[in-house]
């Protein structure tokens, strides 16, 4: 964690190179015993705080994202983790749940999550998406 801060830290601000980028510096996978693991690559969990980022007014948001997310550019991060909304109150906030009841259509949209992953995924369509449910809807 404290490389991925120092790259990042170094990145904003000086300019990096397109041959020079965090995964370059980051990439583990040649210190893997052979056939043992899989490397899929350097992500970032985003959780309720996203919402900090959604109030930057563009263009810095954009601009935020291309430094995680661009590929051969920033960070180039392979991975977002989200959390899953259950509308319960954790340490950072709450994350809203896609169903509040049991007869409710379920909206996967709610939320700033949703917002976040289509905006990764048009800098990068190769990224990975994992979800880890949180709270869990009453």
């Amino acid at each position: 964690m404290l490389r991925l801060s120092i790259c990042l830290l170094l990145l904003l601000v000086s300019a990096s190179s397109s041959e020079t980028s965090c995964r370059n510096l980051l990439d583990v996978s040649s210190l893997l015993p052979s056939g043992s693991h899989r490397y899929d690559g350097i992500g970032i969990i985003a959780d309720a705080t996203t919402k900090l980022l959604y109030s930057y007014e563009e263009p810095f948001r954009g601009q935020i994202i291309d430094y995680f997310y661009k590929p051969q550019f920033g960070a180039s991060l392979d991975i977002l983790k989200v959390e899953v909304g259950g509308d319960g109150q954790q340490t950072l906030g709450t994350s809203s749940s896609h169903q509040h009841t049991a007869n409710e259509k379920p909206d996967f949209t709610r939320g700033m999550l949703w917002w976040l992953m289509k905006e990764v995924q048009q800098r990068h369509r190769d990224v990975l998406f994992y979800g880890l449910a949180w709270t869990y809807p009453g």
